[in-house]
């Protein structure tokens, strides 16, 4: 799995990244928006360790 982690307002560029990481049916996604209010960091912290990829944005 790979684990998209949004820490900052999402752009263009950053959009344009995480729309490629989709593409691959078999490497399934999971994004974790950190800029919502009251993120859960137990969920971050399991998702950290599942993925085999993370990336920040």
């Amino acid at each position: 799995m790979t684990l998209q982690i949004i820490i900052n307002p999402v752009d263009e560029l950053s959009m344009a990244v995480m729309s490629q990481s989709t593409l691959d049916p078999a490497q399934p996604v999971r994004t974790l928006d950190l800029t919502a209010p009251h993120p859960d960091y137990g969920i971050l912290i399991e998702a950290v360790f599942q993925a085999e990829n993370v990336h920040i944005f």
